[in-house]
């Protein structure tokens, strides 16, 4: 297997695998979609904030994506990298992008909720046609400007932990723990389902139906529509907010929040109880700060307080910022992506809807018109050899790893840019690794990502049905999560990921809603039996398993 990926297509030199948001074969029809703006958008980045880095390579090998990182080489370029740097620290460019990201998301939400207000599946197939192609604009727009922005939150983050883990020989969790609640926009899906809660327990019996499980789904939610004006409008607001939002990973094949009522219902029996609800408290975090200003030397305080006011400010702007910028319009794009698979099964030309998935934006539109394009046969044999991939173990590396530049030819600003900017990536898909243990030891390690213990069901997710599952309080156990479980963490009782960092999306929502989690567990939804009762261990990065 290891030769087979070793004589796979791709150049020399030193690649490494970013699984935190892709922890499975990426599809062909997103990779087609957003790699030209995630190439076009991180370089801008790296120009905008002096970073050492020119630009990524990136290379998808049998579904997999790898990044190459091409650092400035000529005396030109590295003089104006410097230049640039010493700039962005003199001037904090990111309080700048901090200040103007809020516009810059009001007009995107407001482009967004026209097409969350229209069905695809009623529109003729020229007006779908036209909606893909609207989709895709905004799409490319959005992932430009998530991927411009996020030095924003990763060079004072990224600067601040770095340093004040060298300086105290703290846990980068114990570090990170103090930026919690930094950011309250998060979890700003919960005052939309508190109204809808607000009005469910102002009507007799209507929180027991809602809480009753024996009833699908989708006939709760219905006839929850109809039991009053007020409870109508609370709802279709919230779904037109958030029910396209891409929320079971970010992929074009994860699923939306219109697709799983379950989920809608689980956060909405969260919040009937409202003396159940977790509040963060700030003399925790204070608390933590003042342990780590205890480890350090006192010359060292005043630049570890200006560091963390700067951090606070940039804590969680590009978890926010991808939500809207990226999650929202892939879901409305997979909604009128799944109208037009619809439309060409029906004609014979995919064996199975999810196939369209496997095809590019280009032979989707060829085989919307008519045009050449690929036949059912081989889109579907695509779907499964993407299957097929899933099952593979790929390396985490290739090549042999370069040694970086440091000060002496960065200068002080660039490395210190470029160094802030590499540790938050590397803390987002998580630095150590733990061995798989034998099948008879109940106690998995994995990273502290969320302080707290908690113990019930663990519920497995592995692919988007098996959120109907999951109901309030139980354990949530998956590969990843993206910034926008934010409508369904505050339902359960903690979480458990296979991939991921201390500062990777599902660490920081799950902090962010004092969820206890633990992170980074390899291969953790195949050795935890779905249904067991485990105990979470937030603090320390241990998931029990009782039975």
């Amino acid at each position: 297997m290891t030769r087979e990926w070793q004589e796979a297509s791709i150049e020399p030199g030193y690649w490494e695998r970013r699984e935190s948001r892709y922890p499975v074969p990426m599809s062909r029809h997103l990779w087609e979609l957003v790699t030209p703006a995630f190439l076009q958008g991180t370089q801008r980045a790296f120009e905008r904030y002096g970073c050492a880095v020119e630009y990524f390579d990136i290379a998808r090998v049998r579904g997999r994506r790898y990044f190459r990182a091409q650092f400035v080489e000529t005396p030109e370029k590295l003089a104006e990298r410097r230049e640039t740097a010493e700039k962005v620290w003199r001037e904090k460019l990111w309080r700048r992008d901090c200040a103007e990201w809020p516009e810059v998301k009001d007009n995107l939400r407001r482009r967004l909720l026209t097409f969350a207000r229209r069905d695809p599946q009623r529109m003729s197939l020229t007006d779908l046609q036209d909606n893909l192609a609207a989709l895709r604009n905004l799409l490319a727009e959005g992932t430009i400007q998530h991927f411009i922005q996020q030095p924003a939150s990763m060079v004072p983050v990224g600067d601040w932990v770095r340093r004040t883990h060298d300086l105290t020989g703290a846990s980068i969790s114990d570090i990170v723990a103090v930026l919690q609640s930094c950011r309250p926009s998060l979890a700003d899906c919960l005052h939309m389902v508190d109204e809808i809660a607000e009005n469910i327990r102002s009507l007799p019996g209507t929180a027991e139906f809602v809480c009753d499980e024996s009833i699908h789904p989708d006939i709760r939610l219905e006839q929850l529509r109809r039991m009053s004006p007020e409870i109508r409008k609370n709802l279709d607001a919230y779904l037109h907010e958030y029910g396209d939002r891409i929320i079971t990973g970010f992929d074009i094949v994860d699923a939306t929040l219109r697709e799983l009522p379950g989920c809608t219902l689980s956060l909405i029996t969260s919040r009937l109880d409202r003396a159940a609800a977790r509040q963060p408290h700030a003399e925790v975090f204070q608390a933590a700060a003042a342990r780590l200003r205890g480890r350090l030397p006192v010359s060292e305080v005043p630049e570890f307080e200006s560091g963390l006011a700067e951090a606070r400010m940039a804590y969680g702007l590009h978890d926010e910022d991808v939500r809207t910028t990226y999650l929202w319009p892939l879901g409305l794009m997979r909604r009128s992506v799944l109208a037009a698979a619809g439309r060409l099964f029906s004609r014979g030309a995919l064996k199975a809807q999810a196939d369209v998935f496997q095809t590019t934006p280009a032979e989707l539109d060829a085989l919307l018109s008519g045009g050449p394009a690929p036949c059912a046969e081989e889109i579907s044999a695509r779907a499964d050899q993407w299957r097929a991939w899933a099952d593979e173990e790929p390396p985490p590396t290739f090549g042999e790893k370069p040694l970086r530049p440091g000060p002496e030819v960065l200068g002080e600003a660039c490395s210190r840019i470029s160094s802030a900017i590499m540790f938050y990536l590397a803390e987002m898909e998580g630095q150590e690794t733990y061995p798989i243990q034998p099948a008879s030891n109940l106690t998995l390690q994995g990273l502290a990502a969320s302080p707290g213990s908690y113990e019930g069901r663990a519920r497995i997710v592995r692919d988007p049905s098996d959120l109907a599952k999951v109901a309030v309080g139980d354990v949530l156990v998956a590969q990843t999560t993206s910034p926008a479980y934010n409508v369904i963490l505050p339902a359960v009782g903690a979480l458990v990921t296979a991939r991921g960092g201390i500062l990777s999306h599902a660490a920081i929502i799950a902090r962010e809603f004092s969820v206890p989690a633990v992170v980074g567990i390899n291969e953790v939804t195949a050795r935890i039996p779905d249904g067991a009762r485990v105990l979470v261990d937030g603090d320390n990065g241990l998931v029990a398993i009782r039975g």
